[in-house]
């Protein structure tokens, strides 16, 4: 019973989770499934993960019925037994002795030693003793389940390199792994929690990657670093290029220790970081990522993770230097504010600034920037580099920047260019422009402005003309605003639209700038009918969007947000939501036209490669162009595009995608 118990029970939890992995995904991810008309795809995907459940369960429950039925006749069949041992005992003493056995006759005859009460009091003992190992049974499929619960996790932690040591009957398990033969995992040995490791009284900030080689435990095959090797002095401000995928953001989870090199070493101050207490490293760094993640808590809450004890004055303060404040008071409840699931409340660029006050309420030696102004408009993000830069204008913070938005990062102190695994180049910004054909001088063209190219509005948008984040339409439908009013339920009391009038013609292009928080992604959810207008009208080829059959109308819009989100499977898949009866071939057209098809290729597991949780497996820019990819890919009348990279722009008005 414990076996098949505890098989039904990890089982049941593997199914669970996979249910509630698709149930959260869903939900946390509702704008992307609407815009894809994939909420059909996903109520699918519901009922059969909860079918396999309710079938695994019930294949479980005969056997469970039967261990169950058997302790029961064990009970009944011991009755028996009992009973009839008893009963032979008696008359057999009775039968030898003339003994009396009920023990009521007094002197006159001996009482026999076995009696009546003492045969009913076995048999009341045994009653309750099998009462009480039901409830023994009760707290021991407790802990077969809590057992079952921890070992993934226990695994995971306690996982070596053998793959031939890991055994499991599930035959849809076994498939996926066998597709999946690249995810042998190398052995845990970085712990957090961990109090070994040196603890050095100071920190003078110099870092220095030496013939590093790396690449991801689920794609050994792929090196992403191949012998590089970079000195950063204390102090400093370097600044990574290159191309999208090619290991800079790489260079920073490697240097927070999520990762080991698989060769080479990372060293800070000379010591191998291997070789100090994991906890002490990364409270000396701060790290403001790509895609800042905030908690489901107050803006003051969010921030105060930053640094524990942080008083009201500290948030406050960080909050200026990071061009907060000024938007977080002109929320109702200002700093108690909830951000909602993974700050869904805020635009992006209120949520870099926030994430930006955190890192600046921890004060650490060393900052890492991974695009960390890219969802800033002009004005925020100057404000926020003159604070950067004047925290690091004293020579004693070292900070290492990723920034695909390269105006960003001309006072670099050395700019280093990584391709293919290794440092190419390494300079200042003038110093680079001055050697003829340099990658980093190819980098700086391709990210100025054509004029002939319709994309080319967009693109000086947000970059050339730096008039701020962008937020584009275009396509062959009329869109327009009438008079539009709109707040936000949640925030009844700040209006966002006061009398918006806007039309989109039907072929043009259409770039929106303004300040962060403004409206802008607001209008693209509004074009989406995420939300529809207090007052006014939205109106599509002259029929208001409240008339219009609503999934018709989405199939006839391309859409990529600030954030794109992808699911926990297949890249070919990813691309795939986007029209569901895409073949093979239509998948990898739309790929190449969003200039993904080369980088998708170079996986082992090619358009079968899991791009996993968050899409974890993937760069940011590897996830935005295949999104643009899905977005293509059912050839829509109307492409939006919230914020999306100028760097992947270009590279679709390259790739000759239609009604751009």
């Amino acid at each position: 019973m414990m076996t098949v118990t505890t098989k039904q029970t990890e089982r049941k939890n593997k199914d669970y989770a996979e249910t509630g992995g698709i149930v959260y995904t869903t939900i946390s991810a509702i704008r992307t499934v609407f815009s894809l008309n994939a909420s059909e795809t996903m109520i699918v995907k519901f009922k059969t993960a909860t079918k396999k459940a309710y079938d695994n369960t019930v294949s479980f429950s005969y056997l469970v019925g039967f261990g169950s039925g058997m302790m029961m006749a064990s009970f009944l069949v011991s009755y028996i037994i009992l009973t009839l041992y008893g009963s032979y005992l008696l008359y057999d003493e009775v039968g030898k002795t003339g003994c009396d056995p009920s023990n009521t006759l007094g002197d006159t005859n001996t009482p026999c030693r076995t009696i009546g009460t003492e045969v009913f009091g076995a048999l009341m003992g045994i009653s309750f003793g099998a009462m009480g190992l039901a409830q023994i049974s009760n707290a021991l499929e407790a802990f077969v389940g809590a057992r079952a619960a921890c070992h993934p996790a226990l695994a995971a932690i306690h996982r070596t390199v053998e793959a031939d040591e890991i055994k499991d009957t599930d035959v849809e398990a076994a498939v996926a792994e066998a597709r999946r033969s690249d995810m042998v995992l190398p052995k845990y040995v970085i712990d957090s929690s961990s109090e070994e490791g040196k603890k050095p009284n100071s920190i003078d900030g110099v870092i220095e990657f030496k013939d590093l080689s790396f690449a991801y435990p689920t794609r050994p095959d792929t090196l992403v670093f191949n012998g590089l090797s970079l000195k950063i002095e204390s102090g400093k401000t370097v600044a990574l290029v290159g191309p999208s995928g090619g290991g800079k953001s790489t260079v920073v989870a490697m240097l927070e220790r999520f990762y080991d090199p698989t060769a080479g070493s990372i060293t800070l101050d000379g010591t191998d970081i291997r070789d100090i207490n994991v906890q002490w490293l990364r409270d000396h760094i701060g790290l403001v990522a790509q895609e800042p993640i905030l908690f489901a808590r107050t803006i003051k809450e969010n921030i105060a993770y930053g640094m524990k004890g942080a008083t009201d004055e500290d948030i406050i303060r960080v909050a200026k230097s990071a061009n907060a404040h000024d938007f977080i008071s002109q929320f109702p409840n200002g700093y108690q504010t909830q951000v909602g699931d993974k700050g869904a409340q805020l635009s992006g660029g209120q949520k870099q600034r926030i994430a930006i006050a955190r890192v600046l309420l921890k004060n650490p030696k060393i900052l890492l920037l991974d695009e960390a102004t890219s969802a800033l408009d002009s004005e925020s993000e100057y404000v926020v580099q003159e604070a950067l830069d004047h925290l690091l204008g004293g020579g004693n913070r070292t900070t290492i920047v990723i920034a695909h938005r390269l105006s960003t990062i001309r006072n670099a102190d050395m700019i280093a260019v990584v391709k293919n695994g290794r440092i190419v180049e390494t300079g200042t910004h003038d110093e680079l422009l001055a050697i003829n054909g340099s990658e980093y001088g190819k980098l700086v063209e391709a990210q100025a402005p054509t004029k002939s190219n319709p994309a080319s509005i967009i693109s000086s948008a947000d970059i050339a003309n730096d008039d701020g984040a962008a937020a584009a339409v275009s396509g062959v439908g009329q869109i327009t605003f009438r008079d539009v009013h709109f707040n936000y339920p949640t925030r009844p009391n700040i209006k966002i639209f006061k009398g918006l009038n806007l039309n989109i013609q039907t072929g043009e292009t259409l770039a929106i700038v303004g300040p962060s928080g403004g409206g802008k992604s607001t209008i693209v959810q509004m074009i989406e009918r995420f939300y529809d207008p207090l007052e006014g009208s939205i109106m599509y080829e002259g029929t208001d969007l409240k008339e219009l059959n609503i999934k018709w109308y989405r199939d006839q819009i391309g859409f990529v947000s600030q954030e794109p989100t992808l699911f926990n499977t297949t890249i070919g898949d990813n691309i795939k939501y986007g029209y569901p009866n895409a073949t093979q071939e239509e998948i990898e057209e739309a790929a190449r036209r969003a200039n993904a098809h080369n980088f998708i290729m170079k996986f082992p597991n090619g358009y079968n490669t899991e791009v996993g949780e968050n899409a974890g497996q993937i760069s940011g820019g590897q996830k935005q162009r295949i999104a643009i990819a899905r977005a293509i890919i059912k050839k829509p009348k109307i492409l939006v595009l919230d914020e999306v990279r100028k760097f992947f722009t270009l590279f679709i008005s390259k790739s000759q995608v239609p009604y751009m």
